[in-house]
């Protein structure tokens, strides 16, 4: 076992202790999906340790607290900045938002990729990530590359 793998097997108990502190306070994200940022900022934590300037187990704590931070900020920025259901009241029965955004993407869709128009499209439909990614087969990265660089594209052009 390589030095580092022994490392991260030492350690695993902060990488669980750190994500169950932090999935009590999201809703929205997959034990999974923080235990993948806590494994990667584990690694960063070990491969850039310097021993002169401290605990190992100590470096690996804040690394993936911070990695997690990070992640959560960045997540939440992208879900206060991008809103692609449409606010329609119950009892409002127009069809304006939709027209809309059919308009937007017939302006754009020589702008965007086949996979980027699907995306938006089935996400305005009310479909969750979960759900278009196991309709399109895309892992949870995959999808937000493609999500952002859609509504990059959209925003880039409209300005």
């Amino acid at each position: 076992m390589s030095s580092v793998e022994a490392q991260v097997d030492e350690n695993l108990d902060i990488i669980i202790y750190l994500i169950a502190e932090f999935n009590n306070t999201t809703d929205t994200h997959d034990f999974e999906d923080l235990l993948q940022v806590g494994f990667l900022g584990m690694l960063k934590a070990i491969n850039n340790f310097d021993e002169d300037k401290g605990n190992l187990r100590d470096y690996i704590f804040c690394s993936v607290r911070n990695s997690l931070i990070k992640f959560l900020k960045k997540e939440l920025q992208w879900k206060e900045n991008i809103k692609l259901e449409p606010n329609i009241s119950p009892d409002w029965n127009d069809n304006y938002d939709i027209m809309e955004f059919d308009n937007i993407l017939k302006s754009y869709a020589n702008k965007l990729i086949p996979l980027e128009r699907k995306i938006l499209e089935l996400r305005f439909s009310g479909m969750t990530r979960k759900q278009i990614c196991e309709e399109t087969a895309l892992t949870k990265n995959e999808y937000y590359s493609f999500l952002y660089s859609a509504i990059g594209k959209i925003k880039k052009y409209e300005a």
